[in-house]
């Protein structure tokens, strides 16, 4: 008698632990879900002189989804003080000095915004657009490789709706108003390729992306006259710098930079 309560009570033990599992899986996709990466590179640690590249637009995305498609509006501002891919570039180059483990080469520059609409990369190779625009600024500069930032993309309906107005690119801040609840998110979504540059082929790739939730942010959203001021803009600044940090710390950890 008693081995038959112990073998039931162990069934039940095995169940809560297989349904507590399931529910743990979950949670893991969820985190981990965000990360792409292509085939594992061969040296668990990078080394030598990486260039280092950041293709975002000068201006920030400011995107509403309303409750009818009428209230959708987006627009775009350049954020003072904010100068999103030097800000990029400098903070990647303190982590690499930091770190010692390859000497980072920032690589200023400003993109033609024919870029933006090309694909990146094909079978696992810079597509041409990229390859010329890059050529012409690593020339002389003797790399061993090429970390390419560009902007993800973020789909605040998880999947639910297939309009276009629920997804962003880059950085910015995405409202959602249903009814009388609005909500503000500021966002920051960032593809990095990391590149031979000898080959032009992609070693690995992964993906980041931020969201921080503040209605306290004021915007104006009216097709013709939005808009949101300075000061508003400041707090996202803020926000998008401090949140960056962390967030680019995992992100080279996973392109074996760190």
């Amino acid at each position: 008698m008693k081995s038959k309560l112990c073998f039931i009570k162990l069934s039940k033990l095995v169940c809560n632990v297989k349904k507590r599992g399931v529910v743990f899986l979950t949670g893991v996709c969820l985190i981990v879900g965000c990360t792409e990466k292509m085939p594992i590179l061969p040296s668990p640690i990078i080394k030598g002189r990486v260039g280092i590249v950041s293709y975002f637009p000068n201006k920030a995305v400011f995107q509403r989804a309303g409750t009818i498609s009428v209230d959708n509006v987006s627009f775009y501002r350049c954020i003072p003080g904010l100068d999103f891919n030097s800000f990029l570039l400098n903070e990647i180059v303190k982590q690499l000095v930091h770190a010692k483990k390859c000497q980072p080469v920032p690589i200023y520059n400003f993109v033609p915004d024919s870029l933006y609409s090309d694909l990146v990369v094909r079978n696992h190779h810079l597509t041409m657009p990229y390859k010329i625009y890059l050529e012409g600024r690593i020339s002389g500069l003797h790399l061993d490789y090429i970390l390419l930032l560009i902007p993800g993309s973020i789909d605040f309906s998880s999947g639910e709706y297939d309009d276009k107005i629920w997804r962003v690119s880059g950085y910015g801040l995405f409202n959602h108003s249903f009814l009388f609840v609005k909500r503000n998110a500021v966002f920051v979504s960032l593809q990095a390729y990391l590149i031979d540059a000898k080959s032009y082929e992609v070693c690995s790739k992964t993906y980041s992306s931020i969201k921080v939730n503040r209605n306290d942010i004021k915007v104006t959203w009216h097709k013709g006259y939005s808009g949101i001021s300075n000061a508003e803009m400041k707090k996202m600044s803020t926000i998008i710098q401090e949140k960056l940090s962390s967030s680019l710390r995992k992100l080279l950890y996973q392109l074996h930079l760190l």
